[in-house]
């Protein structure tokens, strides 16, 4: 009886490691929904919740196909702010993600933006549903006087925005770089008629002059923007625009 007990157990054995693998039942985690209340007053008093600045917070978007996830790099001066200081409020929506600026304390909405990023087209491409990739974005908002929380929401399957992210900002915290960045390049008006918080401002950038070729490059530039500002909806609103071209 022991020998053939002996020699079952093996043959059970092999059987069994020779059958199908036993299925997996660890399931994918399930997507963390991001809760948090904002209290939506419309456009708030610039003044009263900003410095006249802009603040800059770089990020990485890393993932694939259907993963996502962002990383803080650094938080940085960009100069005085140049957007509106009476429309805070985006309530056009546009763009696959959206960012809001809320107080940390209060929860009261500060500024918010709809945009598009690289990574987000890059994740419709099949070389997105194989590998990771990682790409290097930023927002901008006007500088804010106290700690604030950053949320990012992405349009899902509905077309609606989910939250997706939320983060601390403090303008105080050690690692936030609170001096202005001066630019490296030269900037000359073409069009000036009014601050650049109250206009619009087209740039010109110049891609393939050097530096023998700015009179040309200026030259260009200045034709460029009179075959624009003379054809709608630029003519007529000609005195709202300013036009700058940078070296």
């Amino acid at each position: 009886m022991k020998k053939i007990l002996l020699f079952i157990i093996p043959v059970a054995a092999i059987l069994l490691s020779c059958g199908t693998a036993p299925k997996n039942d660890k399931k994918e985690p399930e997507k963390q929904t991001i809760q948090v209340g904002i209290i939506d007053k419309g456009n708030v008093e610039f003044n009263a919740w900003f410095l006249d600045k802009t603040m800059r917070y770089d990020f990485y978007h890393t993932g694939k196909f259907e993963i996502e996830h962002f990383s803080h790099d650094k938080t940085v001066s960009d100069g005085i702010w140049s957007g509106s200081k009476t429309q805070l409020i985006d309530e056009l929506m546009f763009g696959l993600y959206f960012f809001e600026v809320i107080d940390a304390e209060t929860s009261q909405l500060l500024y918010s933006r709809g945009f598009a990023s690289i990574f987000g087209e890059w994740q419709t491409t099949p070389e997105a549903e194989k590998q990771w990739g990682t790409f290097h974005e930023s927002l901008r908002f006007p500088w804010p006087k106290k700690p604030v929380k950053i949320i990012i929401s992405k349009r899902n399957e509905e077309n609606k925005f989910e939250k997706i992210w939320i983060t601390d900002v403090d303008p105080n915290w050690r690692q936030v770089v609170n001096g202005d960045i001066e630019s490296p390049y030269r900037v000359f008006s073409i069009l000036e008629n009014g601050p650049a918080c109250e206009k619009l401002d087209l740039v010109i950038l110049g891609d393939g002059y050097t530096e023998k070729e700015m009179e040309k490059f200026r030259s260009d530039a200045k034709r460029l923007s009179e075959a624009l500002l003379n054809v709608e909806p630029y003519v007529s609103r000609r005195s709202d625009i300013n036009v700058r071209a940078v070296e």
